[in-house]
Order: structure tokens, then sequence, then C-alpha cells
């Protein structure tokens, strides 16, 4: 499954995961969970549903580990909020330790500190076909298919297919 690599040290931190989203047109309601697994078991440890619309926006979803953590992870829709032929645009995934996002700061490969900070421990963060999305069900996408925020050339066209679906970090 797509997950942090090795969540152990974040055990009973508080986390912030959050996302740029947007719809082509219209509006579109979302589900935009942080989920966990440690020693109490699986859960969400943030769950909002969010609406989607054509401007650019950034969302997030804030909690505190559990301790012992073996999954840690972001996904966007599930729930059913994502059916069958329903495009979003994604972009700057980031997940942190810290109770409210800080700026947006990408990543490959590997988490990124600045100073002694971790501040993206997602990886691939404007790559949801990267290794680490690789818990990605019934989507299909197209890598820098939109315009992102920042004016690139690097925003992400997922859209659900065969009952619904959802991408995983």
């Amino acid at each position: 499954s797509g997950n942090v690599s090795n969540p152990a040290p974040y055990s009973g931190a508080p986390v912030t995961a959050s996302v740029w989203l947007q719809v082509s047109s219209g509006t579109q309601q979302l589900a935009l969970t942080l989920a966990e697994t440690g020693s109490s078991g699986h859960s969400a440890l943030g769950l909002q549903t969010v609406t989607l619309t054509t401007v650019w926006q950034r969302f997030q979803v804030s909690g505190t580990t559990q301790s012992n953590l073996s999954l840690l992870q972001l996904q966007i829709g599930g729930f059913g909020s994502l059916t069958t032929g329903q495009s979003i645009n994604i972009w700057g995934a980031q997940m942190e330790l810290a109770s409210t996002a800080g700026p947006y700061v990408a990543t490959g490969g590997s988490p990124v500190t600045m100073g002694t900070a971790l501040t993206n421990i997602l990886t691939y963060s404007q790559q949801p076909t990267g290794q680490s999305w690789r818990n990605t069900y019934n989507i299909s996408g197209v890598s820098n298919a939109v315009a992102a925020p920042d004016g690139s050339q690097t925003g992400y066209q997922a859209t659900a297919a065969g009952g619904g679906g959802w991408l995983t970090n």
C-alpha cells in the first residue's frame, strides 16, 4: 500500500496533511482522509468532506497520531465521494509534523527537511504516479495535464473508473 515510509518516528505527534484540489467545471464534494494504523488499530486520524470548485484551493486535515505507528497516509477520495467518470485535479500533496499546514515544499523520492524540521514527509508530492502512490484504486490519471496553482504545467488529472476510486500516498 502507499504510505509514508517508516512512519514509526511520527508516533504520538501532531500531523497535518494538505493538498491543492480543483475541478474543471461545476463543484464536487470529496472526502479527504488522514489514515493511520498503530497500537489501537486502523483509524481515520482526520476526515473531512471538502467542496472543490474551478478555483484551486488548498485543503488540510490534521490530528495527533497514535503510538507504535505502522501506517500513515493521505487518502484523496473514497467513501463513494468520487464516482465513475468524475475527474478532479490534484497538485502539491504535503504531510508535516505540525498542527497546521505550512508553505508547500515539493518532494521527489525522499522527504524534505528545512533546517532541523521535516517539512514534507510525503514523497512524489507532485507525481501521483510515483511509487509512494501505489495504493490507488479505480483511478486513471494524466500527469502534467493542467496548470497548477504556481502556474507550472504539473497538475495531475484523476478520473474515477469502475464504480469510484481514490488516491492514497
